[in-house]
């Protein structure tokens, strides 16, 4: 992070024009070389917690913990006009699709969705997919036992529901994007270059958290055996590149694992403020560090808990905030914010956004945690973190 903040910094002046940059100024070819994040990840199960209590609050009651009934894939939500990855598939669809947001009519998307430089999107997809390797393995122990109790959740959900009421319908349209009701949709909002894709990994695999204290997840993909239907949420088209290369890294579209190989990966271009999504119709929204760069982040919140299932939607939530303990710093984020929403696409440091998410209204209640995350002095400013999951 250190690096990506320090690159973007001295190329002030290049976002601030339209130079014109070649696209292969920042081309690359894949790189056989593991990055310290990826062998964080191969070793997680080894991981141990120091502050315990913290653990056991994100424990799921045994009641949650049951194993969930095999729902059948439909293949035809493969056929929706968006870029769709599958473990049989690598390829994006480039075909740009326009959708109806927020109340219909389009005037949320137009407001909200700006036009955008092309070679600065190239650019800064680029840095997000080279410079996050470190702040990825700092938050690694945190964010693995959060995507753990998140997708547990859905899995019982999905159960349940289905044993109640079940779906008369294998597949749903809405705002012209095709949703799987045979598997769980995730909704990422600003997925980036994807670096949660090693958590859905885990789940497919049936792998245990660092956190678990019992197998609640056998192998062969116990918790999700019928795969994933993924959903990628961006104003900045270039990224779902590096996310495709970031799943198949972590072995989530990977062909030798059953699960993986039924699970897709779609992108779709849009924001947060306005999703192409109706009413009651994505089972999990998941944001990290997607909030401090939204225009408005209280209409953000009452989109994701428009389309959010009621009762079994989730959100998962991972920001940097403003400070609340070291008043030094939080003078420093206030007066480099203006910099940094330059910068970094429209990155705020001086948001308080627990508080935001606290009072946006989820009905089942926000469960959420506040910390300085240890990234070292020269990115403290990024370093007061809050994350959790809001039920509706």
């Amino acid at each position: 992070m250190v690096r990506v903040t320090g690159l973007l910094l001295t190329t002030t002046f290049i976002f601030l024009s339209n130079l014109t940059i070649p696209t292969t100024a920042f081309g690359r070819s894949p790189s056989t070389q593991r990055t310290s994040f990826e062998r964080l990840i191969d070793n997680a199960d080894e991981i141990k917690y120091e502050d315990d209590d913290a653990r056991k609050d994100f424990d799921l009651p045994a009641s949650l913990s049951s194993s969930p009934r095999r729902r059948s894939l439909l293949r035809s939500a493969a056929s929706v006009t968006m870029g769709t990855v599958t473990a049989s598939s690598l390829l994006p669809s480039t075909t740009t699709t326009s959708y109806a947001y927020g109340c219909g009519c389009g005037c949320s998307r137009s407001y909200y969705d700006k036009a955008r430089n092309s070679c600065l999107d190239r650019f800064f997809s680029y840095c997000m997919s080279t410079g996050m390797d470190d702040y990825e393995a700092k938050a690694f122990p945190y964010k693995s036992r959060l995507f753990d109790k998140m997708l547990r959740f859905l899995s019982q959900a999905a159960t349940s529901s289905s044993a109640v009421e079940p779906s008369s319908s294998s597949s749903s349209k809405t705002n012209n994007v095709v949703l799987d009701n045979q598997r769980p949709v995730i909704l990422e909002v600003g997925m980036g270059t994807f670096p949660n894709a090693p958590y859905y990994a885990h789940a497919l695999r049936g792998s245990t958290t660092a956190t678990s204290t019992t197998n609640t997840a056998a192998p062969d993909g116990i918790l999700f055996k019928q795969g994933l239907d993924i959903i990628s949420l961006d104003p900045n088209d270039y990224m779902f590149e590096y996310a495709i290369d970031s799943a198949t890294k972590s072995g989530l579209l990977s062909p030798s694992s059953p699960s993986s190989s039924l699970t897709s990966l779609r992108n779709v271009h849009g924001v947060a403020e306005a999703l192409p999504f109706g009413d009651g119709t994505i089972d999990a929204v998941v944001g990290t560090l997607t909030l401090c760069s939204v225009t408005d982040q209280l209409v953000a919140l009452k989109e994701i808990q428009r389309v959010l299932k009621p009762r079994t939607g989730v959100y998962l939530f991972w920001e940097h905030v403003l400070s609340e303990k070291d008043v030094g710093l939080a003078f420093q984020q206030r007066l480099l914010s203006p910099l940094q929403t330059i910068v970094a696409d429209g990155c705020h440091l001086d948001r308080r956004t627990g508080w935001n998410i606290e009072q946006a209204g989820f009905r089942g209640g926000v469960e959420i945690e506040y910390m300085m995350l240890d990234l070292g002095v020269g990115a403290s400013i990024i370093s007061p973190t809050v994350f959790g999951i809001a039920y509706t």
